[in-house]
């Protein structure tokens, strides 16, 4: 008798240590990491967005979610990252469609145009570029980090008119060299750490680069001395990409709280975006550099010039994708390469 109750009371304090611990099991169970690197270092401009994103996640799951920081350019080149999550080894990824145009060309178009992040998923644009990165690299588009810059020429050498650029060596990467040679510039293809030298000794005479403040942060504004305010049709985009793979495994709910949390911070985010790009200007102007603002017939044909240059390129090695963002798209008349 005294056994059978040994036995019972045995059974009883197995099953209420297994209730008392089941509750910590779910929660582990439950709880969700996920990797994340970025092409640019943690205190950087470009991941303003991208660490509200997170923390909205983890206060939206309520804690459940937590998305890991794993580091910037000192992990992985800003050139070379979409493999490593393509692979898996991380599961998401935040960088600039302009760092693998040669991989993804279909990106550049999103670029070209003067949409906002809530214009593109309205119009399905998101949808489109999804489905390219999943067949080509393995990733789906969950939203954008940043959107929105603007794009501008720097010069040394005064500015009047559009023809006055001809000649100029402009410091480029890969992506501008087109444009560079539609203005007739010679283009010189140079990292950011170089440009300043480049400068001073007059290996270049202007630059194209996106209006922001890595120009200051450089000391450009010592060398250069015009600044051309007509704009440009180029938007710098920042997609947040993730391995599909891990997306797959997780739950329609807890894919709908990283998706909801980027598409809630959007609106603010391209907002401070295209604001930045004129604060930069008054930077520009308040260091000493002299605005030069196109009459309207060049301002459209510098417009034009550069637009096409990009898209053409784009175009020759994506042609299906062109052919999509061209019907849906809001493109100037007579900017569309015949």
């Amino acid at each position: 008798m005294k056994s059978k109750v040994k036995v019972l009371c045995f059974i009883f304090l197995g099953f209420w240590i297994a209730l008392s611990i089941m509750p910590g099991i779910c929660a582990e169970a439950k709880t969700v990491k996920l990797t994340l690197i970025s092409a640019y270092a943690k205190d950087r401009l470009w991941n303003k967005h991208l660490f509200q994103w997170m923390d909205k996640v983890k206060e939206n799951s309520g804690g459940r979610i937590v998305i890991e920081w794993r580091g910037g350019p000192e992990v992985v080149s800003p050139f070379e990252n979409l493999a490593p999550v393509s692979k898996g080894m991380f599961d998401l990824l935040s960088t600039t469609s302009a760092y693998h145009p040669n991989v993804v060309p279909d990106a550049t178009f999103i670029q070209l145009s003067d949409t906002s992040p809530m214009d593109l998923r309205r119009l399905g644009v998101i949808n489109i570029l999804d489905d390219v990165y999943r067949k080509k690299v393995n990733l789906t588009v969950l939203g954008w980090a940043f959107h929105g810059a603007g794009f501008g020429t720097l010069t040394v050498p005064p500015v009047k008119k559009l023809d006055d650029l001809k000649g100029m060596k402009a410091r480029v990467v890969p992506q501008w060299i087109p444009v560079a040679k539609a203005y007739g510039m010679v283009p010189v293809n140079l990292s950011i750490p170089e440009t300043y030298s480049a400068l001073e000794k007059g290996i270049v005479d202007a630059v194209l680069f996106v209006l922001d403040p890595t120009i200051d942060e450089n000391g450009w504004y010592e060398q250069l001395k015009y600044i051309i305010t007509s704009e440009m049709l180029y938007r710098t985009t920042n997609p947040i990409f993730m391995n599909v793979d891990s997306w797959n495994r997780l739950s329609k709910e807890d894919q709908g709280i990283l998706v909801d949390a980027i598409k809630a911070l959007e609106p603010e985010m391209y907002k401070f975006y295209v604001q930045l790009t004129q604060k930069e200007i008054e930077r520009a102007i308040s260091k000493g550099l002299t605005e030069v603002e196109f009459s309207e017939a060049e301002a459209r044909e510098y417009m034009r010039l550069q637009f096409q240059a990009q898209w053409k390129e784009a175009e020759r090695m994506a042609p299906e994708t062109a052919a999509k963002m061209a019907e849906i798209l809001p493109i100037p008349e007579g900017f569309l390469p015949r």
